[in-house]
């Protein structure tokens, strides 16, 4: 595999386009204990069962060319931070799943400094990344996959450049996908 430069991989910079308006208490609390099984109901989310940030790809399956297209969800009260130079050089991860462990592929191999994204409360954040290359090709090798996701709990301020980190925050996965 190649690394990959920001134009051919992952799309995430920003803090995405407004999310959807605060859900009531119960549904809230019901999207944060539901986890998910999508082999039974291939366009359920899956959710963290202690967070509010939600992992969901666009698609159960996918072919070997085809991007994948994750959507990160803040339904917290506070902004989160996480770090860009993960698969595709994009702020999530995408891991195969080989005999009985994950394996994160198309590592980010950038030569520059690592930075941090924030995504504002009940904001969502699209994620596009595209295959890897190997041997000349752009393609997915056949497998089952999950998206991860690790986040922080930041502070923006108006005059730094970098936010400060202010609580812990938490690792979320999507549900499984297949690439066939």
């Amino acid at each position: 595999m190649r690394p990959r430069g920001r134009g051919g991989g992952g799309s995430s910079r920003g803090s995405g386009s407004r999310g959807p308006a605060p859900a009531s208490a119960a549904a809230a609390e019901h999207r944060r204990e539901r986890l998910c099984d999508r082999s039974s109901h291939p366009d359920q989310r899956c959710y963290s069962p202690l967070a509010s940030v939600v992992l969901s790809t666009d698609a159960s399956c996918y072919s070997a060319t085809a991007p994948i297209i994750v959507t990160i969800e803040n339904h917290t009260s506070t902004t989160i931070g996480f770090w860009d130079h993960q698969s595709g050089c994009s702020v999530v991860s995408i891991a195969l799943r080989t005999h009985d462990h994950w394996q994160q592929v198309d590592w980010c191999f950038l030569m520059s400094p690592s930075v941090k994204v924030t995504l504002a409360a009940e904001h969502r954040l699209l994620v596009t990344i595209g295959p890897p290359e190997d041997d000349g090709q752009q393609r997915w090798f056949p497998g089952t996959y999950k998206a991860f996701f690790s986040y922080e709990v930041v502070r923006v301020q108006a005059t730094a450049t970098t936010p400060m980190s202010v609580g812990p925050g938490g690792d979320v996965e999507s549900a499984a996908f297949s690439v066939s």
